[in-house]
């Protein structure tokens, strides 16, 4: 029986280690691609490897555009989108999991309904609401699309996040991080009454 597992596990590492290099074949080949000079990539029979390794494919690429512009517009706009479907969907999955409420099964059915609709059936009343918006050729319009269109998965997971926690943690996080506590801490009270007793003598 032993013998059986082992061979079983070993034939499961072999079949992985073969279908992830298949699904890596494409990319790897477009790397190898980037590398080849010009004449190399359209050659018939291709090479999977460049026979000199050239780098004119990238030196081009940044003097015809303003590649390093483009990169950066990309990565500010997908940082500052995961950022804001972050923070509203944490919250807004914490407040589905905790309320307890019976809309909460509704509200998660509705959640996974907006995830299953595919981007393309969408762009173009997108594209009108952006237009009516005066939002064209704006990054906050891609903000606003890519954080809208990310927010129904990132609620999804931290649903199941949610659920790992114990409401019993909840009670004391509450306690401590609320406005009393911050106020005692700091003994707000005294300087909201001088302050106040300031203004009564103005």
């Amino acid at each position: 029986m032993k013998k059986k597992g082992e061979i079983g596990k070993k034939l499961g590492i072999i079949l992985s280690v073969i279908l992830t290099i298949f699904w890596l074949f494409p990319y790897i080949y477009v790397i190898s691609c980037s590398f080849k000079p010009g004449a190399e990539v359209i050659a018939v029979p291709p090479r999977f490897f460049p026979k000199v390794l050239s780098v004119e494919n990238f030196s081009g690429l940044f003097e015809r555009m303003d590649a390093f512009k483009y990169l950066m517009n990309s990565l500010s706009v997908s940082l500052i989108s995961t950022i804001i479907a972050l923070i509203l969907g944490s919250l807004a999955a914490y407040a589905i999991q905790r309320s307890g409420a019976k809309l909460s099964v509704l509200l998660v059915i509705l959640v996974l309904c907006l995830k299953m609709i595919p981007t393309s059936s969408i762009v173009v009343p997108i594209y009108e609401l952006i237009c009516n918006l005066g939002l064209y050729d704006t990054r906050i319009a891609l903000i606003i699309v890519y954080a809208a269109i990310n927010m129904p998965f990132v609620m999804w997971t931290m649903l199941s996040f949610y659920e790992g926690i114990p409401t019993t943690l909840d009670v004391p996080c509450l306690e401590r991080f609320s406005c009393c506590a911050v106020i005692n801490q700091y003994k707000c009270k005294d300087i909201y009454g001088r302050i106040s007793r300031i203004f009564i003598r103005i």
